[in-house]
């Protein structure tokens, strides 16, 4: 008896474990210019909000991981820092 509770107890944590989201992760572009269109890879698990914050303009998109995230050149027509930001 006291094996089969073991077994259980161990597979009930192996399931817990497999089903744990893994972070989305955001991928840009090493060089982008203003005015012009570019798309964000992501990778993970789950489902998030992407927001990209820059001089004058704020973009937000629902998306899941595993998407690419357009960005036209209307969102980028003013040079400066912009933050591409992943809540989930």
């Amino acid at each position: 008896m006291r094996s089969l509770y073991c077994m259980f107890l161990l597979c009930s944590a192996f399931l817990a474990a497999s089903r744990a989201e893994t972070p989305i992760a955001l991928h840009l572009p090493a060089n982008l210019n203003a005015g012009e269109a570019f798309a964000v890879s992501s990778s993970g698990t789950g489902a998030g909000t992407f927001y990209l914050i820059g001089p004058g303009h704020v973009a937000k998109r629902q998306f899941r991981a595993g998407d690419t995230i357009q960005i036209g050149s209307e969102e980028v027509t003013v040079s400066g820092t912009y933050q591409a930001i992943s809540c989930n």
